[in-house]
């Protein structure tokens, strides 16, 4: 397989600083040309695979003509913190802002992230058992998410790409067994036995995910794919090939079932914008799909303000509009936000600013949690409590750990009622 590191030559590639503009009046005639679709080129950004996506989320791949190698725009834009606007009535291309916050765009590799993370934790590379080291967005940044275990010590380490600095880190103990089974299988192997158990063949599906992981303390592949407006997901053993875990999550049938699109993704946007208090100007999306989830269609929307480490995340049901679930990370000092920013659905449902309040306090549901779980405040650490709306209801998630167990709760907002526990 192909890869190119740091997107350097042959790939055409500029440093971006500010803003770069590129219309039709600095090019020649439009012409038509015969190019080669290149699904087997690897875009690495400082030693990362990058899945390349368009603004529905669909993946898209690298073309070779005439000995140069060319990358889709806004996918490699996108990737490296920059906005990627397109005005189809001048035919312009606009790249708008700094690499990921950066004055230099110069970013640290996957294995300075990874050797940081390491030196940190006071261990060689030999003496751990490493799960990942992936590039993510974090409240507007690009940082590397390093992961790894000693024993049964699981370390989670977030490295600012940009600058190389430890933005978090997390320690836990884990039920973890170091991986007793090898690697007999390739993940192609992998792919392979998914789509014959799915009865598909590799020309039918788009794959969005294969990669290798641990699951259980064994090696594991999770392979996943779409076959028309069908999703599969598979956890396929790296040692014997076999299938232990899949999902088929398909469009269901009839109507009012949320199985067709009656809002468009921009109008998904302006959902979660007015919901969220945000101006369209000062939102950058790192994620805006369709997707289908329980068998209704839906779109997945994550954004952040430029002006602040505040970012969401929503899933809205593509039928109606409703908000089915909301996330919120970070703080918001009010220069993200405008006034009448508000939206009504044409289900009734009003958005917007002051959508939803609580009637219990972040305090109140730690403490009927701690009362649930027989633990006294004194004995809890690692507490985090956030408001959040999943499926339309606002409720508390609560997370903490006491006397070597780990507890997670969510608990209705209103009612104070526990909706979930779970104590490992």
């Amino acid at each position: 397989m192909k890869h190119f590191n740091h997107l350097r030559k042959p790939i055409v590639a500029v440093a971006l600083v500010g803003a770069l503009a590129v219309g039709t009046a600095a090019a020649t005639a439009y012409q038509t040309i015969t190019a080669s679709l290149r699904p087997d080129i690897t875009v690495e950004l400082n030693g990362t695979p990058q899945t390349m996506k368009d603004v529905n989320g669909n993946e898209v791949y690298a073309i070779s003509y005439n000995g140069t190698t060319y990358l889709p725009i806004r996918a490699i834009g996108e990737a490296m913190g920059l906005t990627v606007n397109w005005d189809s009535a001048t035919q312009t291309v606009d790249l708008v802002g700094s690499a990921a916050g950066s004055t230099t765009g110069v970013y640290i590799s996957g294995d300075r992230a990874k050797e940081i993370a390491l030196n940190d934790a006071g261990y060689t590379e030999s003496q751990v058992v490493m799960v990942g080291v992936e590039l993510e967005w974090d409240n507007g940044r690009l940082v590397y998410d390093v992961e790894f275990y000693v024993n049964k010590t699981e370390y989670d380490y977030e490295i600012d790409a940009a600058a190389g600095t430890i933005v978090e880190k997390d320690q836990d103990i884990e039920n973890f067994t170091i991986p007793t089974t090898g690697v007999n299988i390739t993940l192609n192997r992998a792919k392979e036995i998914a789509l014959a158990d799915a009865g598909k063949q590799e020309s039918e599906v788009t794959f969005t995910k294969t990669k290798q992981d641990y699951e259980n303390g064994r090696v594991v592949y999770e392979v996943e794919f779409y076959a028309g407006q069908t999703k599969y997901e598979y956890e396929i053993a790296a040692s014997d090939g076999a299938i232990l875990d899949k999902d088929v999550d398909a469009p269901t049938t009839g109507s009012g079932t949320g199985a067709t699109a009656g809002i468009t993704l921009d109008r998904a946007k302006e959902i979660a914008l007015a919901d969220a208090g945000v101006n369209a100007a000062n939102a950058t999306f790192t994620k805006a799909k369709q997707d289908y989830d329980n068998g209704r269609l839906i779109y997945e929307l994550e954004f952040y303000c430029q002006n602040q480490n505040c970012e969401w995340e929503y899933d809205i049901l593509a039928a109606d509009g409703t908000i089915l679930s909301r996330e919120h990370d970070g703080f918001c000092d009010g220069t993200c936000t405008g006034s009448g920013n508000h939206y009504t659905g044409s289900n009734g449902h009003h958005y917007g600013n002051g959508s939803g309040s609580a009637s219990i306090t972040a305090s109140e549901a730690k403490n009927i949690a701690f009362q649930h779980a027989g633990v006294s405040s004194g004995a809890v650490w690692d507490l985090e409590a956030k408001l959040d709306y999943d499926d339309g209801r606002l409720e508390y998630e609560v997370e903490f750990k006491a006397n070597g167990v780990e507890y997670e709760y969510k608990i209705d907002a209103n009612s104070g009622a526990i909706l979930d526990f779970e104590w490992d």
